[in-house]
C-alpha cells in the first residue's frame, strides 16, 4: 500500500512561474510533483513619489519585483505579508523588513499596531484583484493608505495536458493550493476538463485556512491547512498528511 501511495502525484495549482518553482523544489525532495498553473501575472511596474510615505506594505513577491523595476528607494520600513514576500523585499534591499503571519488580515493588524496615524501615508503595493484591501482597512483604522496595483492576474483557461491526464487516471494524491483565487479556478479548471470526480478524490493542501475555506466547497477527500502560512510549511503537510 505505501509504494501505490509513493506513485501518486502532487499538483501544484498557483501562478505561472511560482508553480513550475515549487514543483521543481518538490521534486528535488523526491516527490513526484507537477506544476498546474491556474493564472498568470503581468507586471505593472511604476514610479511613485517617497515623500510623504511612513511605510510599504506588500502582500506577494510579484509587487515587490514590480515595485524595485521601476523605484529606487529601500530606505523605509517594507512590511511583508509572509516569509516568502519578506525574503523578496530582503533580496531587494530593503533593511527594516517586517513579516506578517501569512495572511491579508495579520498584515493589517501589524501595520495597525507598529505604525502611527500620524506619521505619513500607508502604501499597499499588491494586484489588481485582492482578497484582503490592505489600505481600505488602513483606512478604517483612521490611517491615510493607498493601494498600488503593480500587477494583473488573469485565469488560464485549461491545466496542462499531462495533468489532466494524471487526474483522469486518478493518479494524483495531493494538489497543493497558495491562494483563495488558485483554489476557485482549479476547481473550475478540473470541472471544465472533465476530470472534476478525479480531481476531488485528491487531498487539498492549503496555504492557510482562508485558501481552505475557498477550496472546501469543491468537496476534496480531504481538507488541510499548513500549520504555518509558509511553503516550507505547506511542503511539511505533503510529507507528513
Amino acid at each position: 500500500m505505501a509504494a501505490a501511495a509513493m506513485t501518486l502525484a502532487a499538483l501544484v495549482a498557483r501562478e505561472e512561474s511560482g508553480a513550475h518553482e515549487s514543483a521543481r523544489a518538490l521534486s528535488a525532495k523526491g516527490h513526484h510533483a507537477l506544476a498546474a498553473p491556474v493564472s498568470r501575472v503581468q507586471l505593472l511596474p511604476r514610479a511613485v513619489a517617497q515623500a510623504g510615505v511612513q511605510a510599504l506594505a506588500f502582500t506577494s513577491r510579484h509587487g515587490v519585483k514590480a515595485f524595485v523595476a521601476a523605484n529606487a528607494w529601500r530606505d523605509i520600513p517594507a512590511f511583508a505579508v509572509g516569509p516568502a514576500t519578506a525574503q523578496a523585499l530582503r533580496d531587494a534591499g530593503f533593511k527594516a523588513v517586517l513579516t506578517a503571519g501569512g495572511e491579508g488580515m495579520a498584515l493589517v493588524n501589524m501595520l495597525r499596531v507598529q505604525l502611527s496615524t500620524i506619521a505619513g501615508e500607508v502604501l499597499h503595493v499588491g494586484g489588481d484583484r485582492l482578497s484582503v484591501d490592505v489600505a481600505a482597512q488602513m483606512q478604517l483604522n483612521g490611517f491615510r493608505a493607498r493601494h498600488l496595483p503593480m500587477y494583473r492576474t488573469r485565469a488560464l483557461s485549461s491545466l496542462p495536458s499531462e495533468a489532466l491526464a494524471l487526474l483522469r487516471a486518478g493518479r494524483v494524491g495531493s494538489i497543493l493550493f497558495y491562494s483563495a483565487d488558485g483554489a476557485r479556478v482549479l476547481g473550475v479548471l478540473v470541472e471544465t476538463g472533465g476530470c472534476g470526480a478525479q480531481a476531488r478524490a485528491a487531498r487539498a493542501l492549503c496555504l492557510s485556512p482562508s485558501v481552505a475555506r475557498s477550496a472546501r466547497i469543491w468537496g476534496w477527500s480531504q481538507t488541510a491547512s499548513a500549520p504555518e502560512a509558509s511553503e516550507a510549511s505547506l511542503f511539511t503537510l505533503l510529507e507528513t498528511g
